[in-house]
């Protein structure tokens, strides 16, 4: 009868835990899920972010409530220490693990048991089983953590940790001193993602703005899905640092596998030249390039989690980024499954190179028709367009790639409207000696590039992402000019991010651009999926890049020039003569 009752006040405990009352506020006096916002958890710092400090105070008291009442009842019941403790840590467990959602959508709630644990600890001091000055002392540290830091998960684990530490000092019984470090631990536990963020420094701090996707209307968010090059790119992100020097590449293969999409870094400061503003939140999936080509499925579901996070920020649209951009039917099937709209952003990639090379044009004049021009990357889709966009104005054609019978279709396809080019097409980059002006757009996860491959005084314009040019050639060749391609400046004087995307302090791949236009003008129609890039489109992306501001880089690793069309360009050639 004993086992029977202690079974009955335990599942008493979980199902008032289970009572997501941030969720039932907010849902009652706003008509949104708080768990699609800010943090996506129905804590008292989310429903305060989503529906403002007066709610959270009430969600506040209640979430205490359901740690409260259950030790109380248990121990009015005339229970012992292990079943009030028991009562305890089900109703923690049920704010974290609501079977309220579990049974109306199938996936759990993201509490972290902070409130509910200080309801707990106020209950064992009503009880007479913990001194006032525990739970009180708790609260002070809280307080003081806030204050010093402004944030709430360190505030939240040192109060934690207070407890689990006070606990031992006073004569109290074995349970409660146990049940105080396991919740402790617990609290640890439902913090990892803050703590991430914090080593990261992209918590949001109490009392941050944050844009909230469909609610604020000054900031607007978008993000952006990334992904490392290389292992050293894991080290980037400060969480992962510490591994570096000591965890071999092949277990970084295997452990990369399991860990699921986190934000990394915020990129803030954008500010467009009618005012308004716009945050990016990189969001990283720590799979390798040959990972993503040769696990597509893993890649896709780690991009529709990447979308779902994405969502939970804040962000109207995602962007996908370098090669997590060709998954999925180029984006297809991960829009299939998100939340959001999604963008590989090949719509203003495509305008930007056909901007950059027009600029390279406009610089180099007569050069074009005098130099020997090199294409690496030839029998790619971007590679040829570039090797079509240039024959009119060109003599000298060298077309490099990797497969000899589709470098020999597009060569006769071009000798066909251009009779008077003369074409050479070669495997491997050997032959680039001879160039004096070499445009890269392969698709290749490491340099193509090097030193000994070019000639002296070579312009080189690397569209490849990651760049075709190996970064030896800056350092080793001071004669060559390499130009980034496909690169956009922010518009805005106050840009800031922590993570080095490789594009300079900031520049942004054009696909990152064209995701921000898309959140800005809330054009959601206009994503770029699959392999379908309408012209119109690309219009329309190249003309807002201008009218806000961004700038694409056609410079070596310097300034800017601004995005114009051809006719604008010719206006202002006129107006400047």
């Amino acid at each position: 009868m004993q086992a029977l009752s202690a079974i009955v006040l335990v599942c008493l405990g979980y199902l008032a835990g289970s009572i997501p009352f941030g969720y039932l506020l907010v849902k009652a006096i706003r008509g949104l899920d708080v768990r699609d916002y800010g943090s996506h958890n129905i804590g008292m710092t989310n429903v305060a972010r989503v529906a403002g400090w007066q709610v959270a105070g009430t969600c506040l008291l209640l979430d205490m409530a359901k740690g409260v009442l259950p030790v109380w009842v248990a121990a009015r019941a005339g229970s012992g220490a292990w079943v009030v403790v028991g009562a305890a840590g089900a109703a923690c467990a049920g704010h974290a693990y609501s079977l309220f959602f579990l049974l109306k959508e199938r996936r759990f709630s993201r509490g972290k048991a902070v409130a509910t644990g200080l309801g707990v600890m106020l209950g064992f001091t009503l009880i007479g089983a913990l001194p006032p000055w525990i739970p009180l002392a708790a609260l002070v540290v809280w307080e003081g953590m806030r204050r010093a830091c402004r944030y709430a998960s360190p505030a939240s684990l040192a109060a934690a940790a207070t407890v689990a530490a006070l606990v031992w000092v006073p004569p109290i019984e074995a349970p409660y001193r146990y049940f105080a470090g396991l919740l402790f631990l617990f609290i640890v536990w439902k913090h990892k993602e803050n703590i991430g963020r914090l080593l990261d420094g992209t918590e949001v701090k109490i009392g941050e703005k944050v844009p909230l996707a469909g609610i604020d209307a000054d900031e607007v968010a978008c993000a952006f899905i990334i992904h490392p090059f290389s292992p050293e790119g894991l080290w980037q992100s400060r969480r992962f640092r510490w591994l570096a020097g000591w965890m071999p590449p092949r277990t970084i293969r295997v452990l990369n596998r399991f860990i699921r999409p986190m934000k990394n870094d915020v990129i803030t400061g954008i500010t467009t030249r009618d005012g308004r503003r716009a945050r990016v939140y990189l969001i990283g999936v720590p799979l390798m390039p040959d990972q993503i080509k040769s696990e597509e499925a893993l890649a896709v579901k780690r991009a529709v989690q990447g979308a779902r996070l994405a969502r939970q920020l804040g962000a109207s649209v995602v962007g996908l980024g370098a090669f997590m951009s060709v998954v999925g039917e180029k984006g297809a099937a991960v829009q299939r499954q998100s939340p959001i709209p999604v963008t590989n952003g090949g719509s203003l990639t495509a305008g930007s190179v056909r901007l950059g090379l027009a600029a390279l044009a406009d610089r180099i004049g007569d050069q074009l028709r005098q130099a020997t021009v090199a294409v690496v990357g030839a029998n790619g889709v971007v590679g040829f367009k570039i090797c079509r966009d240039l024959a009119p104005v060109m003599q000298r054609l060298l077309m490099i790639g990797t497969n000899a019978e589709r470098l020999a279709g597009g060569a006769r396809l071009l000798r066909k409207s251009n009779p008077l080019l003369e074409i050479e097409t070669a495997v491997g980059c050997d032959r680039l000696a001879g160039a004096d002006i070499v445009f890269a757009a392969t698709s290749d996860p490491n340099p193509v590039i090097f030193s000994r491959h070019l000639k002296k005084g070579a312009l080189v314009f690397d569209l490849g992402r990651p760049a075709d040019v190996d970064v030896s050639v800056l350092t080793e060749r001071p004669d060559v000019r390499v130009i980034p391609g496909g690169t956009i400046r922010l518009p805005g004087e106050d840009v800031r991010q922590r993570l080095d995307l490789g594009f300079g302090p900031g520049n942004v791949p054009a696909c990152l651009a064209e995701t921000i236009i898309i959140a800005l003008e809330r054009a959601y129609d206009r994503v770029t999926l699959g392999d379908g890039t309408s012209a119109e489109n690309v219009e329309y992306f190249v003309g807002k890049a201008e009218e806000l501001g961004f700038a694409v880089v056609a410079e070596p690793y310097g300034s800017p020039v601004s995005i114009q069309s051809p006719g604008e360009r010719a206006r202002s050639g006129r107006a400047g003569r």
